[in-house]
């Protein structure tokens, strides 16, 4: 799997990990970021990109390492579908063996 998942786009069109086409019935990892306006009121904003990673600071910093998720998307917004919560747990524990593996390189 190659990351990041989502680059200058907000979500995918099939199951992030078997590829299939979506039905009726599927699960959705979302993240995002609203600009307050009020106290009580946030709007989505054009000027807003979003971003996710999972970041790893390890040894006193000697070990800084990071797998980004999603880049550069539009209105700070971002969704990854996937079929079943089996697709998901697989497409996370991509996430953090790819994580695994460049920390285990640096280390070596």
């Amino acid at each position: 799997m190659k990351f990041p998942i989502l680059k200058n786009k907000s979500a995918n069109s099939h199951c992030i990990t078997c590829k299939k086409e979506l039905n009726d019935n599927f699960y959705v990892f979302n993240a995002g970021a609203l600009k307050q306006m009020h106290k009580n009121y946030q709007i989505m904003d054009s000027d807003m990109k979003g971003f996710c990673s999972i970041t790893a600071h390890l040894d006193d910093k000697a070990i800084h390492e990071h797998v980004s998720i999603a880049e550069n998307t539009s209105m700070g917004q971002f969704e990854i579908y996937s079929c079943s919560l089996h697709c998901m747990r697989k497409f996370f524990e991509k996430v953090f063996d790819e994580l695994a593996n460049k920390i285990n390189k640096k280390r070596v």
